[in-house]
């Protein structure tokens, strides 16, 4: 039997984690503010490799794999910090991809070169990551007259 929720409790369905009418977990995800930011309905453009893609608003299950890949725990490895932090950052941008170009899973945006030659770069992964990040509502939108972080 599931208690009954109090309705002050700081979680989304009441005192627990458990959602009292499907008697499923949130997995704390409830909890966390940062999912609950207004999200833009209009398409994004990213880059990679210099090339622009277009990506519309995120479905349901595009959502939920993007809050299981920034839901990750760290690591204490550097090494391997710094690869999970690639794999983050490529992991959101294929998740956004994959409903208008599904021939872009990680390996490929790893393996990614232009017909110049370029490849993905660093700035631009970074790019992706957050504007995804942003249409997914994971981050908000800097105010007007604000610095994106990282920028200067």
């Amino acid at each position: 039997m599931i208690p009954a929720r109090q309705p002050d409790s700081p979680s989304l369905y009441g005192a627990s984690s458990v959602n009292p009418s499907m008697g499923e977990r949130d997995a704390g995800l409830a909890r966390l503010p940062h999912l609950f930011i207004e999200v833009p309905m209009d398409p994004i453009t990213i880059f990679l490799a210099g090339k622009p893609y277009t990506v519309r608003p995120l479905t349901l299950g595009q959502s939920r794999d993007l809050g299981i890949g920034v839901t990750l725990p760290d690591v204490t490895d550097p090494q391997d910090a710094v690869r999970r932090s690639f794999d983050r950052a490529v992991a959101v941008i294929s998740v956004a991809l994959s409903a208008d170009y599904p021939e872009m899973p990680p390996k490929a945006i790893y393996d990614m070169r232009s017909e110049s030659g370029q490849t993905v770069t660093r700035e631009e992964m970074r790019v992706a990551n957050d504007t995804v990040l942003r249409l997914a509502g994971f981050i908000a939108e800097p105010k007007p007259g604000e610095a994106e972080a990282g920028a200067a």
